[in-house]
């Protein structure tokens, strides 16, 4: 059953009542940025699953490094690792290149996002939002990615409804 004329109807009351809400459509080059932001996030999420599925081989077969994780001191403990079978270190190895290639690829995503941001229409937003103590460029420009233009809301609160 259409009901064009009862939704048109029930939009106009809305509009007049004043419930309808304003909807901000992102730009193609900001939606190119959110794109790669949200790329980040999976690199980002694949780096941490590599590492604690590492780790989790490393504890099966009783190894833990004492120092601190994914330092220089702790890559090099894990090159010098020797397991008795061949199989096990090959599992090893992969699982460290793993770990490499997803570190490579949120290096080259981060850098991705710092070289595209003088061209973003919303960069001036992302530089400003570093003067904050311990927002890094990447924070600010996934913030902004996601978020948008902070502009179309009236109130900080407001944001909460969007």
């Amino acid at each position: 059953m259409k009901n064009d004329r009862r939704d048109a109807l029930t939009l106009a009351q809305n509009l007049r009542a004043g419930h309808l809400v304003e909807v901000w459509v992102p730009d193609e080059a900001h939606e190119a940025m959110r794109d790669l932001v949200r790329l980040r996030a999976l690199a980002r999420r694949d780096l941490r699953r590599a590492r604690q599925q590492l780790q989790s081989f490393l504890l099966r077969h009783g190894l833990s490094y004492a120092g601190t994780s994914w330092s220089h001191g702790h890559r090099g403990w894990l090159a010098d690792l020797k397991f008795a079978h061949p199989a096990q270190h090959l599992v090893l190895q992969e699982f460290v290149h793993r770990i490499e290639r997803a570190e490579e690829l949120c290096g080259r995503v981060d850098q991705a996002i710092v070289d595209l941001l003088p061209a973003w229409t919303l960069g001036p937003v992302v530089e400003a939002l570093q003067a904050l103590r311990g927002v890094s460029v990447v924070n600010a420009a996934t913030l902004v990615a996601e978020v948008g233009c902070f502009s179309r809301f009236e109130h900080p609160q407001r944001r909460r409804s969007h």
